[in-house]
């Protein structure tokens, strides 16, 4: 027998080299900007010290690597790896910084959690670091790793079950299909990652069966009653694990699988040929192992006390229906194709338990009035997590907003090429073609979901990739040949666009230009430090949009109301009621109930107005303009609501955003609150409202610090005459004694406002009580100019501070760029 040259032989390493050689460039400098824009300082506080003793690694529970995907869920599974590493526990069934101050369950599956935290262990014993932190170095190579191992691993079986091209079809695959390939980004990390492996290794061992016959001389034989067993066991236990990690991401490949072998069935009906694919004993096989490991799956990570039916978590009830449907594609099987089904055969009443089994499951979501499997989450509506994110409500709605983009175009490419092959199936044998058949299923299947929701697409790529080497694998041969080149060389083609979607904006690793995505990324890990810092060791709860929500708690370890995770319906309904509030006394009671300690509004963060409407029609425009958030919008504040300045400078790059903070208090009275709202104005730079809030301060002309606040803004405009008007009320109301009832912060203002006038001995008995009077929830409320000013006033009059810890807490909470001006 002629023996093909070594160098020939391994010709199908080159593509898979490259592949390998692409993968690891595009990781490496993915990993590498992400190491860099984690390392860039904050504007407004320094970086969270390290802390072993922390569960985070980072004091105060905060973290600092930067997610550059605001949708992505990589928030909960940095916190759940944390959380393991920190307890001992081996499952994280319940968090307490979201619905905060109740918590809430957390239903999400641990294998990922368990992935990540193991890397981060094995980081912490090589690097002596604390596990929390490690845990963010092991999101920087956790989905990349996973990718080379799904790489690595799967090539050898794959060369010598199928042959060189499919080996090389699969390495080029894994690498460059997009999105699939996108999931797998460092920093980012994703549990859909893991359930993609499953999702290829619930059908590759399927593909080995179909194919391992396809050379070998076949004789004319009924339909067996026996098929390979491990195959089949895999390909279910594979399914089960998938369903497990992530029940809708593996929903069309199971599904399809039942409806791709029953159409393969009659592909080769009357056939000759014997199927091995379509055996009755495999299919009841993987029933079971499919059955039985969901059956496992869900005791092993959810039980006892979770028994709870939701059928988008791995179920027993998924493992009945599971079992039932094996057991009635082994009835059914062989009766399409018309062959003997033999005593292995279940009778009729076999067949009607078996499709009660599976009824099972539906019934069971109709009587507890689930939604179904559909991924309705704003997750589900992501293609990618890759920045900056592609996210859109349906297929339609992406093709009108992007239909020329290339990232559209590299996702539809492969589909749109590998159907043009498909009547290539009907002239193969009956083993290749019910195989192919067999693969369409879920191919079909994923590409129906997928026009309802993005994410599904990556699913999708794995189904493709399978009828890919279905089609064109040659099994049993030792080298590519000229064809094979060819094919290749075809497929190359057709993953350009995929290539050119993955491949890394052209920017060095290290540069300070920063895009939108990764901005948002740094400003909201910067607003997160700096409300950390002025919570500190006080009781916190805040409100803000769902997915700020997310960030504030993953980077500033701060208990939320509504953040992105599924499970948080009762938090998600308490943020939209609140911002629905119809008055300001609902607000009130709503935010007392859950003691609310601020709200947080970002101007490039509309998500929550479209919640907030509510109504049909008339309806809704009137109540989008009267509710809660939009009254807040518009700066009517309650009393009980006290603006806080957080300023994003000119030097972040981030034209026109804003962020509204506001601390709730005890109800104030009316001329406070309008005093403290407009010196709010003047210090942001907001010079219309400020102007806008002239007529109400005159309402209060005997409230010193109300004319305070009128001479600030007055000064701002360069209103001599105004301002010389409020001075001399000012020193009228001094000489009354009115600075003995006004607040702390008042007075201080007063103070500043003397000294920028030029009269330093008004000012100096206000501003010598106000530093004896001085404490660290004062320090907290004041701006960074006031911080200054009150650094600026203590060195003009030669004042100490009341003791060297509140002089290093008020220099902590200046911004950095400040502090070398005390």
């Amino acid at each position: 027998m002629r023996e093909s040259s070594p160098p020939r032989s391994l010709s199908w390493l080159v593509v898979a080299v490259l592949a390998a050689a692409f993968l690891g460039g595009i990781h490496w400098l993915r990993a590498e900007r992400a190491v860099h824009l984690s390392g860039l300082p904050g504007w407004s506080v320094d970086a969270p010290q390290l802390d072993a003793a922390s569960p985070t690694g980072w004091h105060g529970g905060q973290r600092n690597l930067v997610l550059a995907q605001p949708l992505a869920d990589g928030h909960q599974w940095i916190a759940a790896a944390q959380h393991l590493l920190a307890t001992g526990e081996h499952r994280v069934r319940k968090v307490d910084y979201d619905n905060a101050p109740f918590g809430r369950p957390a239903f999400a599956a641990s294998p990922y959690a368990w992935w990540l935290a193991g890397l981060a262990w094995c980081d912490s014993l090589i690097t002596g670091g604390p596990p929390g932190r490690a845990v963010e170095r092991a999101a920087l190579y956790a989905g990349p790793l996973l990718h080379l191992l799904v790489l690595a691993g799967s090539l050898p079986w794959i060369l010598r079950r199928l042959g060189p091209l499919a080996a090389a079809l699969f390495a080029l695959g894994v690498v460059a299909l997009y999105p699939f390939a996108g999931t797998f980004a460092p920093g980012l990390p994703d549990s859909r990652s893991l359930a993609l492996v499953c999702v290829l290794w619930s059908l590759l061992p399927l593909l080995g069966v179909g194919l391992g016959s396809v050379t070998a001389a076949q004789s004319a034989a009924p339909l067996p009653a026996s098929a390979p067993r491990a195959p089949f066991i895999v390909a279910g236990l594979a399914a089960a694990a998938g369903l497990w990690i992530e029940t809708t991401a593996l929903l069309p490949t199971v599904l399809g699988l039942a409806g791709g072998a029953l159409v393969a069935a009659l592909a080769v009906r009357n056939s000759d040929t014997a199927t091995p694919l379509l055996a009755p004993a495999g299919w009841r096989l993987w029933g079971w192992s499919l059955g039985l490991g969901c059956i496992a799956f869900h005791f092993l990570d959810y039980a006892p006390g979770n028994l709870r039916f939701r059928p988008e978590i791995v179920h027993p009830l998924h493992g009945l229906a599971a079992i039932g449907l094996g057991e009635a594609l082994a009835w059914a099987l062989p009766r399409i194709a018309r062959r003997n089904p033999g005593n292995d055969a279940p009778g009729y009443w076999r067949f009607g338990a078996a499709l009660a089994a599976v009824a099972a499951l539906p019934t069971a979501m109709i009587l507890t009035g689930s939604a179904g499997f559909s991924t309705a989450s704003l997750g589900g509506l992501a293609l990618t997590h890759l920045p900056p994110g592609i996210s859109a409500r349906h297929l339609g709605a992406w093709a009108a907003d992007a239909g020329t983009s290339l990232a559209f175009w590299a996702a539809l490419t492969p589909v749109l090429t590998l159907a043009a092959f498909l009547g290539l199936c009907w002239r193969r044998t009956a083993p290749r073609r019910a195989t192919i058949v067999l693969l369409l299923g879920p191919a079909v299947l994923s590409a129906a979901f997928a026009c309802r929701y993005l994410s599904h697409f990556s699913p999708l790529d794995c189904a493709l990739l399978a009828v890919a080497l279905a089609l064109f694998a040659v099994p049993g041969t030792a080298a590519l040949t000229g064809r094979g080149w060819g094919i290749l060389a075809a497929a190359a083609a057709t993953l350009v666009p995929s290539l050119l979607a993955l491949a890394p904006a052209r920017q060095a690793p290290s540069s300070n230009d920063v895009a939108a995505h990764e901005l948002q990324g740094i400003l909201e890990r910067d607003l997160a430090h700096w409300l950390a810092a002025r919570t500190a060791g006080q009781p916190a709860v805040v409100f803000a949009p769902p997915d700020l929500a997310s960030a504030l708690a993953y980077y500033g370890g701060l208990p939320v109301v509504g953040s992105m995770a599924p499970e948080n319906e009762d938090g998600f309904s308490g943020t939209v009621r609140l911002a629905r509030a119809s008055t300001p006394e609902e607000a009130l009671a709503l935010v007392q109930h859950r003691t609310i300690t601020h709200l947080v509004l970002p101007s490039w963060n509309r998500l929550l107005d479209g919640f907030a409407g509510g109504g049909t029609g008339a309806d809704t425009a009137t109540a989008a303009h009267n509710n809660f958030l939009a009254i807040l919008n518009q700066w009517q504040l309650p009393l009980w609501l006290r603006p806080m300045a957080y300023h994003i400078p000119p030097s972040a790059q981030l034209p026109g955003a804003a962020v509204m903070v506001l601390s709730v208090v005890e109800e104030q009275e009316e001329a406070l609150a309008a005093a403290r709202l407009a010196e709010y104005f003047v210090e942001s730079g907001m010079q219309p409202e400020a102007v806008a809030s002239v007529d109400r301060l005159k309402q209060f002309p005997g409230d010193l610090g109300a004319v305070a606040a009128l001479a600030q803004i007055q000064m701002a405009q360069g209103d001599r005459a105004g301002v010389n008007t409020s001075l001399e009320a000012i020193r009228t109301l001094l000489a009354a004694g009115a600075q003995e009832s006004i607040a702390w912060d008042r007075r201080l203002s007063v103070a500043i406002l003397l000294v920028l006038a030029r009269e330093p001995e008004l000012a100096r008995p206000l501003f010598t009580r106000c530093l004896a009077e001085l404490d660290e929830e004062m320090l907290r409320t004041l701006s960074p100019s006031s911080l200054m000013r009150l650094f600026a006033l203590a060195k003009m009059f030669r004042l100490e501070f009341p003791d060297a810890m509140l002089r290093a807490r008020a220099t902590e909470l200046l911004p950095p760029p400040l502090r070398s001006r005390i």
